[in-house]
């Protein structure tokens, strides 16, 4: 949200002409004429005298009713010890950048109300020019906006409870499976399997820890390539390189599982399988003509040699299939003199995103 003016102006001259007085003087709003012009308002009002510890010089019976304090107990306080949290000063940052002229200053805040409880309200907050040598009034309109915030507050807590859920569920399809296969399929199967649900489990659970939707590519890396997928001795045998990028919660999923993928091909078979062998992943965005391209390459070397990519496993199955047709994207692997190498475009918005 941004801050907006209010025209005490032209609601001081409205109010005189429906009062049948003639408009008063621009120049200067005395107090008599800001509370004439206020105390009817539904929009909470205060008007202070001075900058950032400004006393309350009146404040009408909207603010009234949202903060709990009759007249008599605001008039002479200071705002921000009066209203404001312990600690919190964006208040006083507010109100410096509404003195200074400085944009960028924070347009939410949380009060503290007579019985102790809070409320949030966003501020329009306008600076009245004073008689000469006498600072100017401050005034503060306020728009309650606590049940905006109550609904995100439980939305985050179905999210955490939901979240907890899935997390639950896929530890019980991990059991599910390691008992179910115990002494009926290889080991190697049993541990692919259940690297695969775990990697997409904690894939989830960084979408769950960023509710916001802004995940950046640097934080898929973190998640995908962590032990067990790629174990700590190795860790220091990748080579990341690259601005971070933000994604978006399907992407950022689809991402994560190439690179557990990739990662785990690498332990077994690829560069990481031997003592010398190191992955090398770059990524860029680039501005063809049509939009950005997100480019990321897994480049292996050092590594023994590998066999011919003969037959599509499920791993390159399921790189092709979310990037290519999940995402529009495209993924390539070769099996160059060096190591496996594999090439990840997807296309981006003008903000970094994919669409």
């Amino acid at each position: 949200m941004t801050a907006a003016t209010i025209p005490v102006g032209e609601v001081m001259q409205e109010r005189a002409k429906r009062q049948g007085r003639p408009p008063p003087p621009a120049p200067c709003a005395t107090p008599e004429l800001l509370r004439g012009a206020t105390e009817g308002l539904r929009l909470p009002v205060v008007v202070l005298q001075g900058g950032a510890g400004a006393s309350i010089l009146f404040a009408n019976a909207a603010f009234g009713a949202l903060s709990g304090f009759t007249p008599a107990e605001l008039e002479g306080r200071a705002l921000c010890g009066l209203l404001g949290r312990k600690g919190d000063t964006s208040l006083e940052e507010g109100l410096t950048h509404a003195d200074t002229g400085m944009p960028g200053g924070p347009t939410e805040y949380c009060f503290r109300r007579k019985d102790g409880t809070t409320f949030w309200a966003t501020l329009s907050i306008t600076t009245l020019p004073g008689e000469e040598g006498v600072p100017g009034h401050r005034v503060l309109a306020m728009q309650d906006v606590t049940p905006q915030h109550q609904d995100m507050d439980r939305m985050r807590l179905l999210l955490v409870e939901m979240n907890h859920r899935t997390q639950n569920m896929f530890s019980a399809v991990l059991e599910m499976i390691r008992h179910s296969l115990r002494g009926k399929a290889p080991g190697a199967v049993v541990e692919t399997l259940t690297g695969r649900v775990l990697a997409f489990s904690r894939a989830q659970a960084m979408l769950r820890d960023e509710m916001d939707g802004h995940i950046t590519l640097r934080q898929v890396l973190g998640v995908a390539l962590q032990p067990p997928t790629i174990p700590r001795n190795l860790a220091e045998r990748l080579v990341l390189e690259g601005e971070d990028v933000r994604l978006p919660t399907n992407v950022a999923l689809t991402t994560a599982m190439a690179l557990h993928e990739l990662a785990v091909n690498a332990v077994r078979h690829g560069a990481l399988s031997g003592d010398d062998g190191v992955v090398r992943i770059q990524w860029s965005v680039r501005s063809p003509p049509r939009g950005g391209l997100l480019a990321l390459r897994w480049q292996e070397a050092g590594g023994p040699r590998m066999k011919p990519l003969y037959e599509k496993g499920f791993g390159m199955r399921l790189i092709e299939g979310g990037v290519q047709h999940g995402l529009g994207g495209t993924a390539t692997l070769n099996l160059e003199a060096t190591g496996l190498v594999c090439d990840i475009t997807l296309p981006l918005r003008a903000d970094g995103r994919t669409p």
